[in-house]
């Protein structure tokens, strides 16, 4: 569930420069691995993985690091039958950027952190 606009969050991630790479890389490789599709909602992206391997176990702990460093983003974590897993992502309209960001992550080349 995102933040209520009545309770406004900084919309910056609290992630410290040392880890932030790592953190990128861990997404970019479930990309990599799993990712099947993204669905644009307004302020909500559903992306859809191949339910394969150790991929529901690498979302979860994904989910749990990311609600620790971006408080401004609202995480769900479904099963899609035996198939598929659903990670639905929203904020508010201020997050929209960071989101869109959070998302263009899974489909980042190998070795590209997004830092400029």
């Amino acid at each position: 569930m995102p933040p209520s606009a009545d309770s406004p969050l900084a919309i910056a991630c609290t992630l410290n420069a040392v880890d932030q790479p790592a953190r990128m890389a861990q997404i970019a490789a479930l990309g990599r691995d799993a990712l099947l599709d993204v669905r644009r909602d307004g302020l909500r992206r559903e992306l859809r993985f191949a339910a394969t391997g150790d991929v529901q176990h690498r979302l979860e702990a994904l989910v749990a690091a990311e609600l620790q460093c971006c408080a401004f983003l609202g995480f769900e974590l479904r099963r899609d039958g035996d198939e598929h897993i659903v990670l639905r992502v929203e904020t508010t309209a201020d997050g929209q950027a960071a989101l869109d960001e959070f998302v263009a992550g899974f489909r980042r080349p190998a070795g590209d952190d997004g830092r400029c």
